[in-house]
C-alpha cells in the first residue's frame, strides 16, 4: 500500500514505483551506480587513514576536511548527472 501527499498539483507517492525512474532516465541508474562506487572507494580504509593525520588546516582536522570535500563532490556529481539527463529531454 502506498502513502502519499500533495504539494500544489503535484502528488508524491511513497514508496515510488521503480519503473517510473527507468522510463524517465533509462541510462541514469548506471551513472548513479558509478558515482556511488567512486564515492565508496574514496571513503575506503586506505584513503581515510591517509587523511587521519594530526594536521590542521584553518583550524579544522584534515580528516574532517577530507570527508567534507567528498560530501561536496558527491552533491556536485549527482547534480551534474541529473541536470545532464534532464537537458537531454528525459524529464
Amino acid at each position: 500500500m502506498a502513502a502519499g501527499f500533495a504539494i500544489g498539483r503535484r502528488l508524491f507517492v511513497f514508496p515510488p514505483d521503480p519503473a517510473i525512474f527507468m522510463t524517465i532516465m533509462p541510462q541514469a541508474p548506471s551513472r548513479y551506480l558509478l558515482i556511488a562506487m567512486l564515492l565508496l572507494l574514496l571513503v575506503n580504509y586506505p584513503l581515510l587513514s591517509a587523511a587521519n593525520k594530526p594536521v590542521f588546516i584553518g583550524g579544522f582536522p584534515l580528516l574532517y576536511l577530507y570527508i567534507g570535500a567528498i560530501w561536496v563532490l558527491a552533491i556536485i556529481l549527482l547534480y551534474l548527472t541529473t541536470r545532464y539527463y534532464q537537458k537531454q529531454g528525459h524529464e
